[in-house]
């Protein structure tokens, strides 16, 4: 078993197991502004985790997971939705994410490069950043001064 532990990480809700009280206490399992498509699972589990709980991933148990079928079936846009969804949930928790990054970049992570949809913690905010754009994604984001700023 492993930990996870978000912002940035979640697990994928398509089959979880969630304690009830756990799940009354951030608020339902799923915010109805994120409609029909896109973000709620990534929204639970931060909802989860900022109130200080531990999700967990385990390899003992396999799920064939058939993606997007209900969302096809139902003729929905999925992309249309999941775009929507994605701006619905930088606005809500931009503040947290940005606060996480000036975090991580004062430690010294290099977040440019863990931004990428194979960097499986990272992968959302990347896709988040992609849909935002980088200059609304990295506004307000303390960066670090390099030494080299420091002597300039």
């Amino acid at each position: 078993m492993r930990f996870v532990e978000g912002p940035p990480a979640f697990i994928s809700t398509c089959c979880a197991l969630i304690n009830g009280q756990i799940a009354e206490r951030v608020g339902g399992l799923a915010d109805p502004q994120f409609y029909k498509y896109g973000c709620e699972d990534v929204d639970l589990c931060w909802r989860i985790s900022t109130e200080g709980f531990k999700m967990a991933i385990t390899s003992e148990v396999y799920i064939h997971h058939f993606k997007h079928v209900s969302a096809d079936v139902s003729g929905l846009d999925r992309k249309r939705l999941s775009e929507q969804n994605a701006w619905k949930f930088f606005e809500k928790w931009e503040g947290i994410i940005k606060t996480y990054l000036t975090r991580e970049l004062q430690k010294g992570q290099d977040i440019e490069r863990l931004l990428t949809e194979e960097n499986w913690e990272f992968w959302f905010l990347a896709r988040l950043r992609n849909i935002v754009g980088p200059e609304r994604f990295w506004q307000d984001v303390e960066r670090p001064i390099s030494s080299k700023e420091r002597k300039g």
